[in-house]
């Protein structure tokens, strides 16, 4: 029971356990198949009741705990960030919360279904004191301009995030495709300049910064989050060479670890694997080294 206990969600935020077991209700029914559950920084989120991303976030407040306080932490006022592969936006309301009213994040989500989901909660968020410019797009990014291959497992129903344009699952008979628009990222951005950028994308990562080559080259993106599951990061390994700095990251229960490189590190938190890829690195660790959570500190007032 201790170990179960003994997690940054629940000693940092004691009433998490109440609203884990049932004492305290966690979310409340807005549709047949709906739940909305209200996020730590303040923002509503809506959900399908079965997925995965629900479950999470009704056991733990947070989703991916390493992700969101990263993205928190490295995300200013008044700057554009970017989440790529937005899904049904809790990180893209992480980087909303942190841009304010004079900030802008560029939300990108190509499956049909889980775009309209998106929508929906950004419209709530819209009317939000301090609210910050939200521009949504049904694209998928990639190193060429034109139409990709999205493709559901049979487990899409359960965690629909896995939907993937890498993925290759002609053993599955129950998997589906659709069609979806792709761009390269140095098209839709032009010359504009990102604080940080988040991407999430099943594999398809090391396509997202190949249609962004002019970005990277001319340093107008200063923080990159992204998943890879490789060992080392290929995607990391293609940044690096760029001219980021690379560290792996991960949490333990007092804060976030960092630690540089493009290989694992050993995981603590068994969460997937995420990377930080920065052209500031003395900033970035000046603001990810310091203890505690701010992302498990509940706000009554949103944004």
């Amino acid at each position: 029971m201790w170990q179960r206990a003994n997690k940054p969600y629940f000693i940092y935020q004691p009433a998490q356990i109440l609203r884990r077991l049932g004492i305290i209700c966690a979310s409340k029914n807005v549709g047949p198949d709906i739940v909305e559950i209200a996020l730590p920084w303040g923002m509503p989120l809506r959900l399908r009741k079965h997925q995965k991303l629900t479950l999470e976030l009704l056991r733990r407040g947070v989703f991916d705990l390493t992700v969101s306080e990263t993205l928190f932490r490295l995300t200013d006022p008044g700057e554009l960030a970017v989440d790529v592969g937005a899904n049904v936006g809790h990180m893209t309301s992480v980087l909303a919360s942190r841009v304010g009213g004079d900030g802008e994040v560029m939300a990108f989500e190509p499956h049909p279904r889980i775009y309209a989901d998106l929508r929906v909660n950004v419209a709530q968020w819209r009317d939000l004191p301090n609210a910050p410019q939200i521009s949504l797009f049904e694209l998928a990014l990639s190193s060429e301009q034109g139409h990709a291959t999205l493709t559901m497992d049979s487990h899409f129903d359960w965690n629909q995030g896995s939907a993937a344009l890498a993925a290759d699952r002609k053993d599955d008979p129950h998997a589906s495709t659709v069609e979806v628009q792709a761009r390269r990222l140095d098209d839709v951005l032009g010359e504009r300049c990102v604080g940080v950028l988040k991407a999430d994308v099943e594999g398809f990562e090391i396509e997202v910064f190949k249609g962004a080559q002019l970005a990277l080259r001319e340093r107008r993106i200063r923080d990159i989050v992204f998943e890879d599951f490789g060992d080392p990061s290929t995607t990391a390994e293609f940044l690096a060479k760029r001219g980021y700095t690379v560290f792996a990251l991960d949490h333990g229960l007092r804060g976030l670890v960092v630690e540089p490189g493009t290989r694992r590190a050993a995981r603590r938190s068994g969460e997937d694997p995420s990377y930080l890829a920065t052209c500031d690195p003395d900033r970035a660790l000046d603001r990810l080294r310091s203890r505690g959570w701010q992302t498990l500190a509940r706000r009554r007032n949103p944004l």
